[in-house]
C-alpha cells in the first residue's frame, strides 16, 4: 500500500485566507508529508471554480513541489488534455520538463474534463471530451517516445512533423493514470493499459465492485496507448488522524460534508441539463442513492468515515481498503475549515503512527 495526497488547492469560502496562503501551505504540507514518509503528492487541474480549487497551473505548482521534496513522486491528478485545455504538444513538452526538474519523479495522470462551468469556459463540446481525451493520450505518447514525432491528423487535433523536447527522463515515459468517476471510466482505464484514480470521498464497501471491473480490463489490454501497462488502481478519500477520534470526527467530518456539498454542485448540472457525453451521470445524480449519501454525510457515522478518527480506527479501515487490491490511498487533506496547524499534525501523525505499520507488515 502506498499512501499519497491530493491537493484541489481550496478555501471553504473566498477570502476564507489569501490564495498565497493557499499555495505556500499546501508545499509545507508536502514538505512534511515527504519527511514523515508518504509516497506521492497528487494535485488536480481546474479552471473557473473558486472557492473549491485554485490549481490552474498543476505544472508551475508541481515544479515547486519538485524542489520542496526529496523522495515523494508528485502526480497530474489529473492533467486537463483534451485540446482546447493543453494541446499535445504543449503538455508533451511540460510533462517532460517536470519529469527532468523532480528527477524522474512524475507520475502523470490525464483525464478529459468534469464540469460545465470548465468546458463552457474553453469552448469544449461535452459530447467530444472521450474522444478528445483518447486521441491525445495517444499522441502526447508518442511525442515522449519519437525522434522527431511523424506528426498527425486527426478529428481534434493535427500538426506537421516536429521534433517535440525535450524527452521525460523516465523511459520510455513516466506511469500512465486515468482518472475516474464511474465504473464505465475505470473499465476504459483498464483498456487503455494505464492505472486508475477513482475519485470522490468513499468507503471500501462502495468500491468493493469496481476493482476487480478494472483489474480484469487491465490484465490484457484491448487498446493499450503504451508499450508499458500501469494496472495500479488509486483511490482518493479524505483523511484526518488524531488522538480523540471524536474531535478527528468533529474537524475532518465537517470538512468532508463541505467537500461533498461542493461536489454535489458540480455534478448536479449533468444529470438536470442531460449532458452529452456524460449520460452515466444523469441517473447518478437523481438517484435516490445519491441523495442518500448527501444526507449521511450531514449524519456522520464511523463506517462512513473510517479513515478520519484515531490511528488504530484508520489503521483498520486501510487494511479493508488493503484487502479489496486498491494499490494507493490518496488523501485530500487541505480541504474545508481544517486549520493548516491541524493538517500538519494529522500528517504528522498518520506518518508517525500508522505508516510504520503497513511498511513493517510490507517487509515482513
Amino acid at each position: 500500500m502506498r499512501f499519497g495526497l491530493l491537493y484541489e488547492l481550496s478555501m471553504p469560502e473566498i477570502g476564507w485566507m489569501t490564495e498565497e496562503q493557499v499555495y505556500w501551505e499546501a508545499i509545507e504540507q508536502i514538505s512534511l508529508a515527504d519527511a514523515v514518509g508518504f509516497d506521492n503528492a497528487w494535485c488536480v487541474e481546474h479552471h473557473f471554480l473558486p472557492p473549491f480549487s485554485y490549481c490552474s497551473a498543476p505544472e508551475v505548482f508541481l515544479a515547486a513541489v519538485a524542489q520542496h521534496t526529496k523522495t515523494m513522486r508528485i502526480g497530474h491528478g489529473v492533467r486537463l488534455i483534451p485540446p482546447p485545455y493543453n494541446s499535445p504538444p504543449r503538455t508533451a513538452e511540460a510533462g517532460a520538463v517536470l519529469d527532468i526538474l523532480s528527477k524522474g519523479r512524475l507520475e502523470f495522470g490525464f483525464g478529459r474534463s468534469i464540469t460545465l462551468t470548465e468546458m463552457e469556459g474553453f469552448n469544449v463540446n461535452p459530447a467530444d471530451t472521450r474522444s478528445m481525451a483518447n486521441e491525445a493520450i495517444r499522441e502526447i505518447v508518442k511525442m515522449w517516445t519519437q525522434s522527431p514525432y511523424p506528426g498527425y491528423t486527426g478529428k481534434h487535433y493535427s500538426m506537421p512533423e516536429r521534433d517535440v523536447v525535450p524527452k521525460p527522463l523516465q523511459k520510455p515515459h513516466p506511469p500512465l493514470w486515468m482518472s475516474g468517476s464511474n465504473p464505465d471510466s475505470y473499465v476504459l482505464a483498464g483498456e487503455l493499459g494505464v492505472g486508475c484514480l477513482t475519485f470522490g470521498a468513499t468507503t471500501p464497501g462502495k468500491i468493493a465492485p469496481d476493482i476487480p471491473k478494472y483489474k480484469n480490463a487491465v490484465a490484457n489490454p484491448k487498446t493499450p496507448v503504451s508499450s508499458v501497462i500501469n494496472n495500479k488502481y488509486g483511490c482518493v478519500s479524505m483523511m484526518f488522524c488524531d488522538e480523540d477520534s471524536k474531535r478527528a470526527m468533529q474537524i475532518g467530518g465537517a470538512a468532508l460534508l463541505w467537500f461533498s456539498d461542493y461536489a454535489n454542485r458540480i455534478y448536479k448540472p449533468h444529470g438536470d441539463m442531460k449532458l452529452p457525453g456524460y449520460e452515466s451521470y444523469w441517473e447518478r445524480t437523481s438517484s435516490v442513492e445519491w441523495i442518500n449519501t448527501h444526507n449521511m454525510f450531514r449524519d456522520p457515522k464511523d463506517d462512513m468515515f473510517g479513515l478520519i478518527g484515531d490511528p488504530d480506527k484508520i489503521t483498520r479501515t486501510i487494511q479493508e481498503y488493503e484487502a479489496l487490491g486498491v494499490d494507493q490511498l490518496i488523501f485530500m487533506v487541505q480541504c474545508g475549515k481544517i486549520s493548516h496547524a491541524d493538517t500538519l499534525r494529522s500528517l504528522t501523525m498518520f506518518g508517525k503512527e500508522v505508516i510504520p505499520r503497513f511498511r513493517e507488515a510490507a517487509a515482513a
